[in-house]
């Protein structure tokens, strides 16, 4: 809050989606890893499969939000305080690879990442905590994990009935992504029965993993903006029956 020609103005100190914020005004820019330790970026069980294969994404914020130590530590800026696994940031090599970090004024780290990904190849390790046995186990991931090629905005996103970002022509994005994904199947159907393939065929056919990890990226996407995330075990059988109709 600041006074400005006898008026309050109000912002918030990170968290935007506004475009027009201008980062080096509004945050305190990292030049040294040596001014943030132990980053920390603290999301649900949910997205661990997308994580690992995808890495961290901004969605639509402006920003990957990172934490200076976990809610234990009293410092809960930067994540939600019901967060079970906890991500680690290899801060310097994704300085020495060119990402850009900053740092907010209640003290939460922040970088729009590569393109809006933070890549797995930065992750020094993932630990999820069960709060009531007090249990950590470390996750296993491999860093050797390659950058997804659409547009981080389609990353699963944080809790909500109704998902914390919509995207309008979502169920037409998986409409596309599945014929591409069909027409893999088909080609690694004529591979089998011997079939030579062309260049081109080839070429597609290399795309599979990540066309696949694409669409189960984007389909949680789905069930995240519907509300599915919460339904119950019938209603979770009802629509499964009604999608598979």
């Amino acid at each position: 809050v600041r006074e400005f020609d006898g008026e309050l103005l109000i912002r918030a100190n990170q968290g935007h989606t506004m475009k027009v914020v201008e980062d080096d005004l509004l945050l305190e820019l990292v030049t040294d890893p040596s001014m943030v330790q132990d980053c920390v970026h603290g999301t649900y069980l949910v997205h661990w499969p997308f994580i690992k294969s995808q890495g961290l994404s901004k969605v639509a914020r402006n920003h990957i939000h990172l934490a200076n130590g976990l809610p234990e530590d009293g410092k809960i800026r930067g994540m939600r305080s019901t967060a079970e696994l906890f991500i680690y940031v290899d801060v310097p090599a994704a300085m020495l690879d060119g990402m850009v970090f900053y740092r907010s004024k209640n003290e939460v780290v922040l970088t729009q990442g590569l393109d809006g990904w933070l890549p797995v190849k930065y992750f020094h390790k993932a630990v999820k905590i069960n709060y009531n046995s007090c249990d950590i186990e470390e996750m296993e991931f491999d860093r050797g994990c390659g950058m997804p090629t659409w547009a981080s905005e389609l990353a699963p996103s944080g809790p909500g009935e109704q998902g914390t970002y919509l995207i309008k022509n979502l169920e037409a994005i998986i409409g596309n992504c599945r014929k591409r994904m069909q027409e893999i199947n088909e080609i690694k159907a004529q591979l089998e029965v011997g079939r030579e393939l062309t260049e081109e065929e080839k070429a597609k056919l290399d795309t599979y993993g990540a066309v696949h990890i694409e669409l189960l990226s984007l389909e949680q996407r789905f069930r995240q903006h519907k509300g599915y995330r919460r339904e119950s075990i019938q209603e979770k059988e009802n629509r499964a029956r009604e999608e598979a109709e």
